[in-house]
């Protein structure tokens, strides 16, 4: 047998603990970053108050973090369109009828 090299059949101790991440430069902030949330402010606005209002040496992706983390990543609100497809484009190429018809035809399309 090989020195050095496990076979398996020893008892191995415990899995080591994985590392606790450590206590970021926002941490001591946290109250304040929460309030600025709470007011509406977005996180590049409260990062920019922190470092003149607090002093704040920390980087902008920090704040992020922390900003992330106290709204739980809320998703964007799904917005529904309330009209008929095609009916804005249409709208839109109403009031230029005459200078639409002067165009060839592959440039009526609308993209929406």
């Amino acid at each position: 047998m090989l020195k050095g090299v496990a076979t398996g059949s020893e008892q191995a101790g415990p899995a080591p603990a994985p590392p606790q991440p450590a206590a970021g430069k926002c941490e001591p902030l946290q109250a304040v970053i929460k309030g600025k949330l709470e007011a509406g402010l977005t996180a590049q606005r409260i990062c920019q108050d922190l470092a003149t209002e607090h002093g704040f040496a920390g980087a902008y992706n920090s704040v992020k973090r922390m900003a992330r983390r106290l709204t739980g990543g809320q998703e964007l609100p799904f917005r529904r369109i309330k009209c008929e497809p095609g009916t804005e484009a249409q709208a839109q190429a109403a009031g230029r009828a005459a200078s639409l018809r002067a165009r060839p035809p592959h440039a009526n399309s609308r993209t929406i």
